[in-house]
């Protein structure tokens, strides 16, 4: 068999419990060792559903065509790579039946963001479509809150205002000219901003603590806390309390462990992290 051949890979299915052993064993590695370009059917073989997987008796597609949803495993960085390209395709499930379905994870697609983005009109400005705080940046990281600034000006925002080192002015109005800049918490006009991100290029010092502690002292909307700003709440416990509920917290496994204390697996990470976000009534990871 050579690379202008197709594999069409459905030796196993979604209930697989154990590791393939024997002749099954030995036609994934034929399958893996040969050029041709393979395609797993719902799921790689070998590949578990719900379980991260990480051993030689998995096939290893080109692409995956599964059915109505991402499976679990597809999710975690060990079995994910398995699937190569995912393809989700409908196999006619009843409405009915999808709506009764609670999901364990939801995955943002193109068409989402075209529902949250509303049209503009021709007569509109930039006061129509929300003004937003970044509290980033510290000197030698400033890198990190320029790429945070262009990010959120790019989601549609109107308005963004830095909170930033007033030492390091020069590098945002320089990148992104479009970001007003604020070096004072006392200077925000904080009934007037719809939107927080907090800890991109922050660091860790007083100076950095001082100004979380201004933000969650001034607003009890929802924040969007990233990198040093977890950093922040994970060697001082006493603002965990303070985060409004629903924040959205974007740990890194290193970042979470620091927070949270619990240091295991990866699979079992994401479980904890659920959980921990359920406790502390926060949205996601």
């Amino acid at each position: 068999m050579n690379n202008q051949c197709i594999i069409i890979d459905a030796l196993l299915g979604t209930g697989l419990n154990r590791q393939p052993e024997g002749i099954l064993s030995q036609m994934i590695q034929e399958i893996n060792h040969c050029p041709a370009l393979t395609i797993a059917i719902d799921i790689p073989s070998g590949l578990y559903c719900d379980e991260n997987s990480n051993h030689d008796g998995i096939v290893k597609a080109d692409y995956t065509l599964s059915f109505e949803y991402y499976k679990k495993s597809f999710l975690f960085p060990q079995s994910g790579p398995y699937c190569g390209s995912i393809q989700i395709l409908s196999i006619g499930l009843l409405p009915s039946f999808q709506q009764h379905r609670k999901p364990w994870a939801m995955v943002t697609e193109t068409s989402d963001l075209r529902t949250w983005i509303p049209e503009r009109s021709a007569f509109s400005h930039k006061g129509d479509y929300g003004k937003a705080l970044l509290g980033c940046g510290e000197k030698g990281k400033m890198g990190a809150c320029v790429l945070a600034a262009k990010a959120a000006l790019r989601s549609g925002l109107g308005l963004l205002t830095a909170l930033i080192p007033e030492s390091e002015k020069d590098i945002l109005q320089t990148a992104v000219p479009e970001a007003m800049l604020s070096f004072q918490t006392s200077k925000i006009l904080w009934t007037e901003v719809d939107a927080i991100g907090c800890g991109s290029g922050i660091g860790t010092s007083q100076e950095a603590i001082d100004k979380l502690e201004q933000i969650l002292k001034h607003t009890r909307k929802p924040l969007v806390l990233d990198a040093d700003g977890i950093n922040l709440i994970a060697s001082n416990k006493m603002l965990l309390k303070q985060l409004p509920a629903r924040s959205i917290l974007t740990p890194h496994p290193k970042e979470f462990q620091r927070l949270s204390g619990i240091d295991t697996d990866r699979e079992l990470q994401i479980e904890e992290q659920l959980n921990w976000s359920v406790r502390h009534k926060f949205t996601s990871f």
